[in-house]
């Protein structure tokens, strides 16, 4: 692989824990560790670690970055807040100008020819052009989430919202190249900011244990793997379960739920639930799960707030689900990037309604009906065969890194002209 010499700039490094430290750990397990360096900016309210084991020997450098998420208790808001709000914005900059200078020397320390940052914090959108500028070389981006949903998650004020969206544009006005998680997302920056995009998926190695789905004969057992951002979506199906006592076509209804931050907030009227919580896993553990299971929940919020991030957010749990061939019930809005990809290929059962006789429909058909189960398995296989394998990833890490490609920086005059 003919790679630029590449520094990852990320607030989440490659590890074993959440799952952008999961989707960095299999994407750079694929490119030469020679030339590979990391700085990672961390935060201990994300980062939960340790780092990746088939990733030890890479150069990498963790640096603490400055708390992003502005969290005040509502007296405390009354009397302060709106002052450490305004001061909020010029603290983290300064202490980001410092990460800033850190990363450039540990950038020519290495020689790197190539910034790779990924932009899922303010921290990291901040610094990803000043330090491509900074070492004279070509920036490349990689976006999980729209900026739009990282502001709302920090909680961050009407100002720290527009200058990061401000800055989140001009760097993918001037990167050379953005991995995107999604067509909708890739089309959406290329259309808005005329970035030069592709899609990044993340996959399992081909070598892995290889896991064959064999559900279970006797009950249906549905899984949900991950953190939970849809919980009244969550809600509505454990309702619907309960409204049929956890019994379908003769068959015990058992939800299994794994993760490291179990968020479910239900209202079961008095009613018996059937919930396995089975906290963390690892990624073979979990794939063993899915192999015994029935089906895979992918529940997308409906709500008007996230409309943005279920349109242009690609699950990665998605992928561990197509990796075992273990169908999926989608449960969310039509206009996703999730419903868009499983019209692609027909992987599972979509249900766009939170009402009870539609979820209950959707789950029944994905457990009694040999032909639909038979055509799921032919759309998974197409589906890897296609795109979620090592060689599509190989080929698009190629073009987003690849040293043929590298061309000058801007010159000053136009990085005056990026920076408004």
């Amino acid at each position: 692989m003919n790679i630029s010499k590449t520094l990852l700039l990320t607030s989440t490094p490659p590890g074993d824990g959440s799952v952008g430290e999961i989707y960095l750990r299999e994407v750079c397990r694929l490119l030469p560790k020679e030339k590979l360096a990391c700085f990672a900016c961390v935060s201990g309210d994300y980062f939960t670690g340790p780092l990746a084991e088939n990733l030890k020997d890479m150069d990498i450098v963790l640096e603490k970055v400055p708390r992003e998420t502005i969290l005040f208790r509502p007296i405390v808001q009354r009397l302060v807040g709106k002052a450490a709000r305004a001061l909020y914005e010029p603290l983290h900059t300064k202490k980001v100008d410092a990460l800033i200078q850190q990363a450039i020397a540990f950038g020519r320390q290495k020689e790197v020819q190539l910034v790779w940052s990924v932009l899922n914090s303010p921290t990291t959108i901040k610094m990803a052009r000043k330090v491509a500028r900074g070492l004279n070389v070509p920036l490349v981006a990689l976006v999980w989430d729209p900026p739009e949903a990282i502001a709302r998650d920090r909680k961050l004020d009407l100002i720290s919202t527009r200058l990061m969206l401000d800055e989140f544009s001009k760097t993918l006005k001037s990167a050379r190249m953005v991995a995107c998680v999604s067509d909708p997302m890739a089309e959406t920056y290329e259309r808005q900011f005329g970035a030069n995009t592709l899609v990044l998926h993340r996959v399992f190695s081909d070598n892995a244990k290889q896991f064959s789905w064999k559900p279970p004969r006797d009950r249906i057992d549905i899984v949900f793997s991950g953190s939970n951002y849809a919980p009244k979506v969550f809600a509505a199906l454990v309702k619907a379960l309960c409204s049929c006592d956890w019994q379908l076509k003769d068959k015990s209804v058992k939800l299994i739920m794994t993760g490291s931050n179990i968020n479910l907030d239900v209202f079961a009227a008095g009613k018996p639930l059937n919930i396995e919580f089975l906290g963390y896993r690892s990624s073979e553990q979990m794939l063993q799960i899915l192999a015994e299971s029935t089906c895979a929940y992918l529940p997308y919020p409906f709500d008007a707030s996230m409309k943005l991030q279920a349109r242009l957010s690609f699950p990665d749990k998605l992928n561990t689900y197509v990796e075992v061939g273990c169908p999926v019930f989608f449960h969310g809005p039509s206009e996703s990037a999730a419903a868009d990809y499983m019209r692609k290929y027909e992987i599972g059962m979509l249900c766009h309604s939170l009402e009870t006789n539609s979820i209950l429909e959707c789950v029944s058909n994905m457990v009694d009906n040999p032909d639909i189960i038979a055509r799921f398995a032919s759309e998974m296989e197409r589906c890897r065969r296609e795109e979620l394998n090592e060689s599509v990833c190989r080929a698009q890490l190629s073009t987003l890194l690849n040293s043929s490609h590298s061309e000058r920086p801007a010159s000053e005059s136009q990085v005056s002209k990026v920076n408004g």
